[in-house]
């Protein structure tokens, strides 16, 4: 499968969204509780739930671009040559159970690079 470079690029920005999503969903989780808020007063609750639904819609969201990047990482993975055939379920396990974790590695090694026929694949 030959992707272009910029689509390339694109993949691997929506690859790292999950982890960067994770630590602001940690960074706003922990400022919510441990700021004192606006002029010393606490948060309204009207605020409180308007945060809320901004944290659950990027949460939804990014639980949707995962279930769909898993989805392209596995298509890729049984179309890619760069990866040899004894290697594939593997790769498939690892993508489906670290998927946040892994999709970034198969990115780079196997999206982002390309194979050259003269050396030998990689994982």
């Amino acid at each position: 499968m030959r992707l272009s470079k910029p689509l390339k690029l694109l993949i691997g920005a929506l690859t790292v969204w999950p982890c960067l999503y994770l630590l602001l969903f940690l960074a706003v989780f922990a400022f919510m509780f441990l700021s004192p808020g606006r002029a010393g007063r606490a948060p309204s609750p009207a605020e409180i739930q308007q945060g809320f639904a901004v944290l659950f819609i990027l949460h939804f969201a990014t639980m949707v671009l995962v279930l769909g990047l898993m989805a392209f990482y596995i298509v890729h993975l049984f179309q890619a040559a760069s990866v040899p055939q004894d290697r594939k379920v593997l790769w498939a396990v690892i993508l489906f159970l670290g998927n946040v974790v892994a999709m970034p590695v198969y990115w780079y090694m196997h999206v982002w690079r390309d194979p050259t026929p003269d050396l030998p694949p990689v994982i």
